[in-house]
């Protein structure tokens, strides 16, 4: 399971996560994990954009003893990937308009380590982890840009 104490599933996302605020990952917590999973990856995309899923965060090689996520954490003992906003680590949801929906994806995988490049894309990373895949689960959170 995959869950927050900033937001609940399918309920906005406070503003200080996004471009609006402070632009800082939230909070996430993972439970009942596979007794049998080597590590874990954290995929959050966009499944509302108009240039298809949008990756906003790729994070791997956390290992199962890791039960969170904290707000803003330094990923440094993790991999983090190359986000659409072409950088390094959390991007923020920043829709153009209208609500969006942003999926943090918690993949358990069979092998401990992943010999990716940090200029891994999210397709790369979904593509390289599909046969090591065990379980996954979703949160889902919601953003639209306030009105100004």
């Amino acid at each position: 399971m995959l869950k927050s104490p900033s937001f609940q599933n399918n309920t906005m996302i406070p503003a200080r996560f996004t471009c609006e605020g402070l632009n800082i990952n939230p909070h996430l917590q993972f439970m009942d994990l596979n007794p049998k999973a080597k590590s874990l990856v954290l995929i959050m995309d966009d499944l509302d954009s108009t240039e298809g899923k949008w990756v906003h965060w790729l994070v791997w090689d956390i290992p199962v003893q890791n039960i969170e996520i904290v707000e803003n954490q330094d990923c440094k003992d993790f991999k983090e990937g190359l986000n659409d906003f072409d950088f390094h680590g959390y991007g923020g949801p920043c829709p153009p308009s209208k609500i969006h929906r942003y999926r943090f994806t918690l993949f358990s995988l069979d092998v401990e380590k992943l010999n990716l490049s940090k200029d891994t894309t999210g397709p790369d990373l979904l593509k390289f982890i599909k046969p090591h895949i065990m379980e996954s689960c979703e949160l889902v959170g919601l953003f639209s840009k306030l009105d100004k």
